[in-house]
């Protein structure tokens, strides 16, 4: 079950955008009850013009973003003809490459491209601005980012001090009591026995993964670098320095043993200059190294300690998975399960 806000703001979604279909085509459109046990689509309707009708599965999204979209087309798979993607906005360059594919989708503005037996809807000329969504509440703004990131990397830190969870996130002491109302209103959190568990938490990742990549992740960039000496880039792992973390593929390497990487994350706090001589990089807007400004703040001492073999430091599990999820490299999202099944599914 979706959290409550998301329910209302998903419902609205599907109400608005079939509306506007249904004015500038005249198709009648009836939404089909879901099955109780039906958890697959997020809506079933029928789009009819009669007497052609065809029923299509939803798929609802907020805004698509280019790293959403192979998910999408391998939940679509052999059977496209029975989804419809209905997204509140789809960057242009991503309608055209949905549309090269039969995807059919349905922009909340009425844009849409629907191909199926005896229907054809392409519609491209409705203006779109105004009606991008705004993320829903504080959870989806950094500072909510920031701790959600923590508490999903280790949900005991919901019973530990507010003090404790702020440190652990990086945040204002302030900012903890808000964040945890929300997450309970949102229906993401529950208590039991008097204590506090998370819940959804499928939802709950799927949706920091989309906030962390669409409004975060790129404020933290701090630039692109390569290593100077193909020595270097073998001798990673021994790169044993305070404040840096590795990420992606690097991280994944770390915390699994079952990939060699291509392309460097790393998450720091160091200067240009200092990974410059710590690491022997390089300045290189077109290198495999990129940097980004670490944001969590110091370790829960709830956190069980993972050891490793080697002598660098993996990110937090939530931040490899987030970055290999959307890789469009089929062995990269392999392991990205592998990591959400290790280290984020909560047992």
């Amino acid at each position: 079950m979706n959290g409550l806000l998301e329910i209302q703001a998903e419902k609205e979604l599907l109400r608005e955008a079939t509306k506007v279909l249904n004015s500038l085509t005249g198709s009648k459109i009836i939404e089909i009850p879901l099955p109780k046990e039906d958890s697959e689509p997020d809506a079933l309707i029928t789009i009819k013009f009669a007497p052609i009708q065809h029923r299509f599965n939803v798929l609802l999204k907020g805004e698509l973003r280019q790293n959403q979209a192979i998910g999408i087309i391998e939940k679509f798979g052999k059977n496209k003809d029975q989804w419809l993607l209905v997204a509140r906005y789809i960057p242009r360059p991503l309608k055209d490459y949905l549309k090269g594919l039969g995807i059919n989708y349905l922009e909340l503005a009425g844009n849409s491209f629907i191909n199926v037996e005896g229907i054809f809807i392409y519609i491209a000329d409705q203006k779109v601005t105004a009606l991008r969504e705004v993320a829903i509440g504080k959870l989806w703004k950094p500072t909510g980012l920031k701790f959600l990131m923590v508490i999903i990397n280790n949900p005991e830190l919901l019973e530990a001090s507010y003090r404790e969870i702020a440190s652990a996130a990086g945040i204002a002491l302030g900012s903890i009591g808000p964040l945890l109302a929300e997450l309970r209103s949102g229906g993401y959190a529950f208590y039991k026995r008097n204590k506090l568990n998370l819940d959804n938490r499928e939802k709950l990742i799927t949706r920091w993964i989309e906030m962390f990549h669409a409004a975060f992740r790129p404020k933290l960039i701090k630039g692109n670098f390569r290593f100077l000496r193909a020595e270097a880039a073998k001798e990673w792992k021994n790169a044993n320095y305070p404040g840096i973390f590795w990420g992606g593929e690097p991280g994944a390497a770390l915390i699994t043993g079952h990939l060699v990487p291509e392309n460097f994350t790393i998450f720091t706090d160091k200067s240009g200059i200092e990974l410059v001589k710590m690491l022997g990089i390089v300045s290189d807007k077109n290198g495999n190294v990129t940097i980004l400004e670490k944001f969590w703040g110091e370790p829960s001492r709830n956190k069980k300690v993972i050891k490793y073999r080697d002598k660098a430091s993996p990110a937090p599990a939530l931040l490899i998975y987030a970055d290999l999820i959307n890789d469009l490299d089929s062995r990269n999202r392999e392991i990205a399960e592998r990591i959400k099944e290790e280290y984020l599914n909560g047992k």
